[in-house]
């Protein structure tokens, strides 16, 4: 596209921006205090300021349309945990709800943002889960694959993820594979779908619909099916 600008320092590194519900403002991770933090500025790089302030490693902001900002934060070595903040009020809060994982990434809010998915493990020896609302929804514990976060559907009935699966070889797991599913985001009856099998270069998904008619009736689900992330459509919504 035109009109290419450059919003934050090049002295450091900036990453996984986030905008705000009502467009004004950019959410993103920097290292420019020595760890990684939670800043926030407007859509023209001006009035950056620090939001997590203090010295654990903060990362993957993620904007909900209630202006809760939440981001994964590393509390040890070992653990993480789910902070936010309402940007409206200002008032910060740790999610005690959200159980401390060894690893989370990922974090995603459903269209109404009542409710958070990402993607994590409880512990190092074990592959990555999905989990929302501190419920695992999809997890293989008995396989050599992992689960990473997509996106939720438009009418947050499912999830769109990717499933990474792995081969051992000389004792090392090498990529095999990487699919394309989708799962019910409820907390019984849970059903995985294949949506596309095979060509995925990327592990991110997201949704896109018409906006003149109603979500659940014309979305879409796009992925970068090339190292070049050219969106491909794969499905109309047929999630029933």
């Amino acid at each position: 596209g035109a009109n290419l600008r450059q919003l934050t320092s090049a002295q450091v590194n900036s990453l996984e921006p986030a905008w705000s519900p009502d467009g004004t403002e950019i959410a993103f991770a920097t290292d420019r205090d020595g760890n990684y933090e939670i800043y926030a500025m407007g859509v023209d790089g001006a009035n950056q300021r620090r939001i997590a302030n203090d010295a654990r490693t903060n990362f993957s902001p993620a904007w909900s349309a209630r202006d809760d900002l939440a981001w994964a934060t590393a509390i040890s070595s070992t653990q993480g945990a789910i902070e936010m903040i309402n940007m409206r009020g200002g008032n910060a809060r740790y999610n005690t709800y959200l159980q401390p994982l060894h690893y989370l990434d990922h974090l995603a809010w459903s269209p109404n943002g009542l409710r958070i998915a990402y993607d994590g493990a409880p512990a190092a020896n074990l592959f990555n889960g999905i989990f929302a609302d501190n419920v695992e929804l999809i997890y293989g514990p008995n396989g050599l694959f992992d689960f990473f976060m997509g996106a939720w559907s438009p009418d947050a009935s499912r999830i769109a993820l990717t499933q990474v699966i792995y081969r051992v070889e000389n004792n090392q797991l090498v990529v095999q594979q990487r699919i394309v599913q989708s799962v019910e985001a409820q907390y019984s009856n849970i059903a995985l779908r294949t949506t596309f099998v095979e060509g995925l270069q990327n592990t991110h998904v997201d949704w896109r619909w018409n906006d003149a008619v109603p979500p659940s009736v014309d979305a879409k689900l796009y992925f970068p099916a090339t190292a070049q992330d050219t969106e491909v459509e794969v499905a109309h919504t047929a999630f029933d």
